[in-house]
């Protein structure tokens, strides 16, 4: 099957589209015949210009008169303009003499029906994901005003693992013409009839979206079960009589929710189906993944709900209630200089690392609690907004070598305060304090905790004071990590602490980390930062193998350097060693995204969101996995609530930059990219997003500007040739994207691994030199 249709081999005694052949000679060397279907012949073609296969429809003789030329190219026009993923796109369209065509990417896969047709039914995760996509591109096709009218799974091509629906827009032409060409069950016009809504079959010409809902409700169902719910000559009555049987009537392992999904789909009247097609992704996407177990052990692990639109409010307050809870709010620095404040902010981390040893007490995650630095709001509204019941906050005063530090810890329901203390001691005791501060939550808390428990509350990683005040420089530095110049010293601080300690763990695996950032979003050479990352976080695990934050910094320099397995494993492991460490869950929703297992990569995202709700990296990684995902709108939905939190967030401005531009909404994405470039001049790859974006909105100059601008900066600093391949294939330059492409392989130039099956090479993928940055990746 190829475009579409089904593949035939006709003997034919005479060309039926010699003068086509002439006119397109020199542009597209048209082959055989690939496929025919009631209203249009398909054949395989090269595209002399491009070098590459195409698919060429030619309408047959009798719809395509009786469409007009005139018509066709209006229509085929409206459809020309849809640039969605999941939607088969056309290259070209015209006429010659009596012949109607238009051409599309040749799709190297199989078509819905064949797959059907091998496997019978389909598997469940498999089935929703096929629904979850063709729903997202009808719901795109629907807010631009175009309806398919023909949704059946011999439209519904498979390719590269993702669903991409063909032939929109010649239905709906041979519709508005009134064309009745006799199908093989005599029924007329466009559309099929299994497959046809109610009142498609009663001849309805107002048509709206729902009839395209419950056309995929039928191919849904006949993933399910194998066979459609309404089919033949007895099935045309019983679909204005009687309801489907449900799903799992005749297969045993379909759940519950989904017979409600495909019954909602399937209601006879429109008023009662889904409105918009955005509504089925969202209780297909909502449900709980089957595909991985360890997912959902975890979440319960944690006290985390394994279903994220299943558990109640009631049952979600009941839990926190039973649970003690705290947050750590950032300590204020009282110290004569600014410069302090990476000090009282190391103070205030290492409290939250040691109260989250505690399996018994909730501790809000440090990025969330320092994420209300400097904001003026009232306990019970931190409380509520952090979901705990108590807080505690501080102060912090450095002089010289003495140190002042005041504690309080406070109920959120009331404001009244439960516990405060205040230490002056000489600096080299900072550790005692710290110990001090979280043994006195514990007996105000009335945890109960184990010796076991008890040791590793007070667990230190070194022993030496001036290391770790250079730890806490480090560590303060890469939070600022876009900042220009701010990794570099992290880099001098995390080395200057191990020369004081060696064996410093932490220090280890913050040098990792500092190393790993620039490699990620093309600051740096891999060669420049991969081994150096490799070597520290290996070390910190050397010498610590139990310490969560060591496993996943090696896990995710692992994910880098494109070691897909042992990313894996070292990530599972580090969720292992502490169930409630987010980064380590949102790291691991990354590598799940990337290796393409979306369900388990939404789920990840999701633990990692619940226990660090107001991170930038929870949230826009949760953005990203929808990104990958191509649930465009829900990653709106969540990069619009981060920045809402942090305008300036880098994650939040990638990830909504790259779901508007996929969702065709490019005024929006061109914004936030520019708030991007403003906020981060030095960084190359929003400016090259910049670009990209205004390549697919048309604005090839503004994109050809920005080119050049980067290459210019090539001459003099790194600019990675992930970035540029970005921009050449959305200015449809597929030879020079490859090139570059061919660039990023060979330099393993890490942003490559954001992934290559995004909406940002939709225009190059079904060449077959994709294929080897597929093989290139590892994913194949």
């Amino acid at each position: 099957m190829k475009g579409g249709v089904c593949v035939t081999n006709p003997l034919a005694s005479t060309d039926p589209i010699g003068p086509l052949r002439a006119a397109l000679a020199g542009r597209y060397e048209i082959g055989r015949e690939i496929g025919q279907g009631a209203f249009a012949t398909v054949y395989l073609a090269n595209d002399s210009r491009h070098e590459r296969q195409v698919a060429l429809k030619v309408l047959n003789a009798d719809p395509g008169s009786q469409i007009g030329e005139l018509r066709f190219i209006r229509e085929i026009r409206t459809v020309a303009r849809l640039q969605h993923p999941n939607i088969l796109p056309l290259h070209d369209s015209g006429h010659v003499e009596a012949l109607l065509y238009y051409l599309m990417p040749y799709v190297s896969g199989e078509t819905l029906r064949a797959r059907i047709d091998r496997e019978r039914q389909v598997p469940i995760d498999a089935a929703v994901q096929i629904s979850c996509e063709a729903a997202d591109a009808l719901s795109y096709a629907h807010r631009q005003g175009v309806i398919h009218r023909d949704i059946k799974p011999e439209n519904i091509l498979l390719s590269g693992g993702h669903a991409v629906i063909a032939d929109f827009g010649i239905a709906r032409a041979i519709d508005l013409a009134g064309v009745q060409a006799l199908t093989r069950t005599g029924m007329g016009g466009p559309g099929t009839p299994a497959y046809m809504s109610p009142e498609q079959l009663l001849g309805d010409r107002q048509l709206d979206g729902r009839s395209d809902i419950y056309s995929l409700g039928c191919v849904l169902y006949e993933m399910l079960v194998g066979k459609p719910p309404f089919a033949g000559k007895e099935g045309f009555v019983k679909r204005f009589t009687e309801p489907a049987a449900a799903p799992s009537s005749l297969r045993k392992d379909v759940p519950d929710w989904l017979d409600g999904v495909v019954g909602k789909a399937l209601a006879r009247n429109p008023e009662q189906r889904y409105s918009r097609a955005e509504e089925l992704v969202r209780d297909l996407s909502r449900q709980p993944s089957v595909e991985r177990a360890s997912v959902a052990i975890v979440s319960d692990a944690i006290g985390l709900s394994d279903k994220p639109s299943g558990r109640s409010k009631q049952v979600s307050d009941s839990r926190d209630t039973e649970q003690p809870s705290i947050a750590v709010l950032p300590f204020a620095n009282m110290s004569a200089s600014p410069d302090n404040e990476y000090f009282s902010d190391g103070m205030t981390e290492d409290i939250i690392n040691a109260l989250s040893r505690i399996p018994t007490l909730k501790v809000a995650a440090r990025t969330s609690t320092f994420s209300l630095k400097g904001k003026s709001l009232g306990v019970a509204e931190i409380g509520q907004l952090l979901n705990v019941k108590t807080i505690l906050e501080g102060s912090v005063r450095r002089m010289d070598q003495r140190v002042r530090i005041s504690a309080q810890l406070v109920n959120t329901s009331d404001g009244y305060q439960i516990w405060s203390e205040r230490y002056d001691r000489d600096l080299e005791d900072v550790f005692k304090i710290q110990d001090e501060i979280a043994r006195n939550i514990v007996d105000q808390l009335k945890l109960k905790l184990t010796p076991a428990q008890h040791q590793a509350l007070g667990k230190r990683h070194t022993d030496n004071v001036e290391a770790y005040e250079l730890y806490l420089r480090g560590r303060h530095c890469w939070h600022r990590w876009n900042v220009k110049g701010a990794l570099e010293k992290a880099i001098r601080h995390y080395e200057a602490a191990l020369a004081k300690d060696p064996d410093y763990a932490l220090a280890y695996s913050g040098l990792a980390d500092a190393y790993n950032v620039p490699g990620l979003w093309g600051m740096l050479p891999a060669s420049a930062v991969l081994s150096k990352a490799l070597a520290a976080a290996t070390r910190a695990v050397e010498i610590a193998p139990d310490l969560a934050e060591s496993r996943t910094s090696l896990g995710f320099v692992q994910l880098l350097n494109w070691d897909w397995e042992a990313a894996e494993s070292s990530l599972l492991h580090a969720i292992e060693l502490n169930p409630r460490y987010a980064l380590a869950h949102s790291f691991y929703a990354w590598l799940l995204s990337i290796v393409d297992r979306p369900r388990e990569a939404a789920e990840s995202a999701r633990i990692g969101q619940e226990l660090d709700p107001l991170s930038p990296a929870s949230n826009g990684i949760a953005a990203l996995v929808s990104y990958h995902a191509r649930r465009y709108e829900q990653a709106v939905s969540e990069c619009e609530r981060a920045l809402e939190r942090d305008s300036t967030s880098f994650l939040g401005l990638l990830a909504v930059t790259l779901s508007y531009a996929a969702l065709g909404k490019y005024k929006e994405a061109i914004s936030h990219a520019e708030r991007g470039v403003e906020l981060s001049p030095d960084l190359n790859l929003l400016r090259a997003l910049l670009a990209a974006v205004n390549a697919m909105a048309g604005d090839r100059a503004a994109a050809e500007r920005i080119l050049g601008e980067l290459l210019e900066r090539s001459k003099q600093a790194y600019v990675g040739p992930t970035m540029i391949s970005w921009i050449y294939a959305n200015l449809d330059e597929s030879d020079a994207a490859f090139e570059w492409l061919r660039k990023a392989c060979s330099t393993h130039d890490c942003t490559l691994g954001f992934g290559i099956r995004v909406p940002l090479y939709d225009r190059i993928s079904a060449d077959s030199r994709f294929q080897e940055l597929v093989r290139c990746l590892h994913l194949d």
